[in-house]
């Protein structure tokens, strides 16, 4: 199973969408599960308030998962984890218009949680194919 079909998986399960994201990376990061889980929680439907989208947040932790930093390197890492980053979000804002929670979900997805679950389980599968396509780089 893929990354992508994983974190599906995850979220039809009830992870919200960052812990999809992080928690279907998670044995590779070389991280428990468990703490994914709890550190992402948080970050789900726009932080809790509809601002950037819990699929892109854990993106965007697992980009820094991959950085090759430790704490006697501190801050010599950050700028190329800043441009993975700025790649990302492009990716994802390209092809959806927008980062923010808010306005991924259209009126339907706000009345209709199913279509909302299916909308948002293609962002969380999108997450993981750039991560996916940015490892193989």
């Amino acid at each position: 199973m893929n990354h992508g079909e994983n974190a599906k998986e995850k979220f039809s399960c009830g992870y919200n969408c960052a812990q999809a994201v992080i928690c279907s990376h998670a044995k590779e990061l070389g991280i428990d599960e468990n703490i994914a889980y709890r550190l992402a929680e948080g970050f789900g439907a726009g932080m809790g308030t509809k601002d950037v989208c819990g699929a892109v947040s854990g993106m965007i932790m697992v980009a820094g998962m991959y950085s090759d930093a430790d704490l006697e390197r501190v801050g010599k890492t950050k700028l190329d984890t800043y441009e993975t980053v700025r790649e990302l979000t492009k990716g994802f804002k390209t092809k959806y218009g927008t980062l923010k929670c808010g306005k991924l979900l259209d009126e339907r997805a706000k009345e209709d949680p199913a279509y909302k679950k299916q909308l948002c389980s293609g962002y969380i599968a999108y997450a993981c194919e750039l991560l996916d396509a940015l490892k193989q780089k």
